[in-house]
């Protein structure tokens, strides 16, 4: 698409969305809309469903309709720049969410015992972790992989893993 009129961009199109244009142009990513280039990674959609409000990220772009009218399309962002591992600085004991490690079959104790909370404080990733449990359409079953924390949307730190294949294990430990 070629360059876009600023008086052509349907700015009410994602308010309800909870995108002003103020946040675009602070952003910079107004200008890269009018250029007919998708913006960053937005973190700040915001919308109602079954009268719970729920937040997302992804990227905007506008795209012609059937007239040639721009219109914002919203684009899903791709999984690594979702997931977003921790920084040190944004990790401290009592932000870590522990009791989401319990249905892995891990606790905190485990974790310190072992020096791998150390890592986690450091915004690296475990070692590898033999035998996590993981309940998988209705089955408990086990995995080898390594911990590490993510930042979501809202600012809090949550557990993910980096599942690793069993024969990956033998070489890396």
């Amino acid at each position: 698409m070629a360059k876009i009129n600023l008086d052509e961009v349907p700015f009410e199109q994602i308010q309800k969305l909870g995108i002003t244009r103020q946040m675009l142009e602070q952003t910079g990513n107004l200008e890269k809309l009018l250029n007919g280039e998708k913006t960053d990674l937005i973190q700040d959609f915001k919308v109602i469903h079954d009268g719970v409000e729920k937040r997302f990220s992804a990227h905007l772009v506008l795209e012609p309709d059937e007239t040639g009218k721009p219109l914002f399309r919203i684009r899903a962002p791709e999984i690594k720049e979702v997931i977003k591992q921790a920084k040190p600085e944004e990790i401290s004991l009592d932000k870590i969410p522990f009791k989401q490690l319990a249905p892995l079959g891990m606790s905190r104790e485990i974790l310190q015992d072992s020096g791998e909370l150390e890592k986690l404080l450091k915004g690296e990733k475990t070692s590898i972790i033999p035998n996590l449990t993981m309940v998988i359409l209705g089955k408990e079953r086990r995995a080898t992989g390594r911990l590490f924390l993510i930042i979501e949307p809202d600012g809090k730190l949550k557990f993910r893993v980096e599942f690793v294949k069993a024969n990956q294990a033998m070489h890396q430990s």
